[in-house]
């Protein structure tokens, strides 16, 4: 219940516009997010480490600083996992997936996080 712990939802693009994201909420939520889009923006180590605040481009708005020391909690399909990303990224001799690995915990989960509509 979203009411018991206020927290930010972002899906499906990185959006830190103030009517999607509160600075305040101490826990965020990125859902289908892919790490190539984190990359895209050059936020890996902000949003990753999550320990210090950064300057984002808002669409149609100033830029924001968005606070740090925040919970980032990230729900992946196994096509766009951080997993996958740092397999791949460490076979192609890369060195992301160091950091990666290193400020994170991967939880696998089997059975659907939702309820479909009978």
């Amino acid at each position: 219940n979203k009411n018991l712990i206020p927290f930010n939802y972002i899906r499906g693009s990185l959006d830190f516009s103030k009517e999607i994201y509160k600075n305040e909420y101490k826990i965020n939520v990125f859902d289908d997010i892919s790490i190539f889009e984190i990359k895209k923006h050059g936020l890996l180590k902000n949003i990753i480490g999550g320990q210090r605040g950064f300057n984002a481009d808002i669409k149609y708005a100033p830029k924001r600083r968005i606070a740090g020391n925040k919970l980032n909690i990230f729900l992946c399909n196994e096509d766009i996992s951080f997993v996958r990303f740092c397999k791949k990224n460490k076979e192609m001799g890369g060195k992301e997936y160091e950091y990666i690995e290193k400020n994170c915990i991967f939880f696998n989960v089997k059975e659907k996080l939702y309820k479909e509509n009978d």
